[in-house]
């Protein structure tokens, strides 16, 4: 019993630290990694512990995606269709202010993450695709990870220049972990998906999304 009281002291974090995540634009004031501290201080968990967590991280990502927004017809022809230009929605969001851009790009990143997993888009070719692809990319995977996304989130990095996107590609990271381990060769990865986010979208003139990016590093890397 007290084990489990461990346990759930430590995965109720996630829930807590998200809410203001799925926010978008919030600061996260050191909520969100404290989680791995926890986990840390709890010896008899601390194997399965980290496992356990990027499961709920993911879950709790994956259900800020507003559910069926997208209604597939029966031509996939049109579907496709339907796909590129809602790629060209999403670059077409022009607002001043950053938080309405982000209001406004939310629900079409939302449809388009959801289209790319329904028409099992290659997520290869999304991540060499414009910012509308990359941001379906990273919505694809939080909504339904695969073996192998760090690797097309380290492609799309290297061209992300939205900062929406990028928010979306660093919590992508999370919900990649859910099919993968935070082995030595991941960690190179996502240490190199950060730098590149960073340099590429200017994430220093985003205090939260900036905030996000440091304490993925501090915690997932160190």
């Amino acid at each position: 019993m007290k084990e489990l009281i461990k346990l759930l002291d430590v995965a109720a974090w996630p829930f807590v630290a998200l809410v203001a995540i799925i926010l978008f634009r919030v600061k996260l004031d050191g909520l969100f990694f404290s989680i791995t501290d926890k986990i840390r201080r709890s010896n008899k968990i601390k194997a399965s512990g980290l496992g356990i967590s990027f499961e709920l991280m993911g879950e709790v990502i994956k259900n800020s995606i507003a559910p069926g927004a997208t209604y597939l017809t029966a031509d996939q022809t049109e579907d496709s269709k339907k796909f590129d230009k809602l790629v060209s929605d999403y670059d077409s969001v022009k607002d001043a202010d950053p938080r309405q851009r982000a209001r406004l790009r939310k629900p079409i990143a939302d449809e388009l993450g959801e289209l790319a997993v329904a028409l099992q888009l290659d997520r290869k070719t999304l991540a060499q695709g414009p910012e509308g692809k990359l941001v379906a990319l990273a919505t694809a995977i939080i909504l339904k990870p695969n073996d192998g996304d760090l690797d097309q989130i380290l492609e799309g990095s290297k061209r992300v220049k939205y900062k929406y996107t990028a928010y979306r590609l660093v919590l992508g990271v999370i919900s990649a972990l859910r099919k993968t381990s935070l082995t030595k060769a991941n960690k190179t990865k996502i240490a190199s998906i950060l730098a590149a986010i960073e340099d590429n979208a200017n994430s220093s003139q985003d205090s939260s999304l900036q905030n996000l990016i440091n304490k993925t590093r501090r915690d997932l890397l160190n």
